[in-house]
């Protein structure tokens, strides 16, 4: 199965897709929904290897071992993580990344597993989608930017993450992960939803409302003062 080359979001073994962050599907001509959790991941992804569930499962526990998820290298270190990286409806792809110095994480290896019900359980892929079937303040997982708007409004605060098209729009319920959104065009989809809590609105109280920027007549995208916050991912 030919991976797009993503951008993979990463922070820990296997970690479940809400704690991942961003995640998005795109329809593509001749296959069933693909879906694609992503984050900062650089380079092509290398060719995927088969994998069994068992074989998953001893990698699973390597990489469970502390000192195979970080070590150091020079005056610094380097950390490795498993993940689960992208499904459609037949194929599951894991990764092993890696991270040095706090910088983007890269490619080391690339596996696939062939989705089961047993397979789907131990990745947590049916949570996933039971997650993603749900809406939270009217949005839903895979709407279109365009819908969301409609919707809602303007009245949100953006947060644009280095990504170029990848930000969080925080309504005063909700925020809203968009992927391949840019402000001026048409497009961008939801690709996580989650509700908005008073420790995300005081993190984004220095950023201000779009309809609010719109009305001042500020025509560039919105970024966060240098001295605030980074508001949370």
């Amino acid at each position: 199965m030919k991976i797009l080359k993503s951008l993979v979001c990463v922070v820990g073994i296997l970690m479940p897709l809400s704690s991942l962050g961003d995640g998005g599907f795109a329809e593509r001509p001749g296959a069933a929904r693909y879906y694609d959790l992503f984050g900062y991941v650089l380079g092509d992804p290398p060719n995927a290897a088969p994998l069994t569930l068992e074989d998953y499962r001893v990698l699973k526990a390597e990489y469970a071992r502390p000192e195979n998820r970080r070590k150091k290298e020079g005056e610094s270190w380097r950390s490795f993580t498993l993940t689960l990286v992208s499904f459609d409806e037949s194929t599951a792809v894991v990764g092993v990344l890696t991270q040095y110095r706090s910088k983007a994480w890269t490619w080391v290896k690339r596996f696939e597993i062939k989705r089961t019900a047993e397979a789907d359980e131990e990745l947590g892929i049916k949570r996933i989608l039971a997650e993603r079937a749900a809406a939270i303040g009217g949005v839903r997982y895979g709407m279109s930017v365009d819908e969301v708007i409609a919707l809602k409004g303007q009245h949100y605060r953006v947060n644009h993450h280095q990504a170029g098209g990848s930000a969080d729009l925080l309504y005063d319920d909700v925020k809203v992960g968009v992927r391949d959104w840019h402000p001026r065009e048409k497009g961008g989809r939801v690709v996580s939803v989650e509700k908005a809590t008073d420790e995300m609105k005081e993190h984004w109280k220095d950023l201000p409302y779009e309809n609010e920027r719109v009305e001042h007549g500020e025509n560039a995208p919105p970024r966060a003062p240098a001295d605030a916050k980074k508001p949370r991912r």
